[in-house]
């Protein structure tokens, strides 16, 4: 345990981060198995509805064409306000990456998206995980299409603060036209 208090605080997010999106990343595949009933039968959580219930949007890979036909394009005031409402959403933007950590063959890093009229702004940052092979490095200007995962609560300096978070599908390295 005293590896874990030798970290600082963004590489305990970061490594909790990878954890949350790895774990998903295997439920999604079917490594793990969905949360319910062990008699075999879907449930809401595995992403198909039941007869009495409100269809839940599934996050398996979809094409790129789809991604980019059916992707929502959200700003970060959208984002921010409804984040839990874009859980499970295909969903696209453009942002400036501001910090970047690269562990057990995950990209994390935060993207600031509301465009300034020199660059983009700061404080205005989504978390976004990426399984790709991609050189990202701080200062890349990205197009991202992926599902939203709701608010992630991070530390930050004796506060917490939520950040919307993102499970890109694709990315471009540049702005898509």
């Amino acid at each position: 345990m005293g590896w874990w208090r030798r970290r600082d605080e963004m590489q305990k997010v970061l490594m909790l981060v990878v954890l949350v999106i790895g774990g998903w990343f295997l439920w999604q595949s079917g490594v793990l198995p969905g949360i319910g009933s062990d008699d075999g039968t879907t449930s809401v959580a595995d992403g198909e509805a039941t007869s009495d219930s409100v269809a839940v949007p599934t996050t398996e890979l979809q094409p790129f064409d789809t991604y980019q036909d059916q992707s929502e394009e959200v700003d970060y005031d959208e984002l921010k306000a409804k984040a839990e409402d874009y859980r499970g959403r295909m969903i696209t933007f453009t942002g400036e990456v501001v910090q970047v950590e690269r562990d057990l063959g995950l990209t994390v890093m935060k993207l600031a998206i509301t465009r300034l009229s020199e660059g983009f702004d700061p404080d205005d940052a989504v978390v976004v995980g990426y399984g790709g092979q991609e050189e990202i490095v701080e200062g890349d200007v990205l197009t991202v299409w992926g599902d939203g995962l709701g608010t992630l609560e991070l530390p930050e300096e004796e506060q917490t603060k939520g950040l919307p978070s993102v499970l890109a599908k694709y990315i471009k390295v540049g702005e898509s036209s």
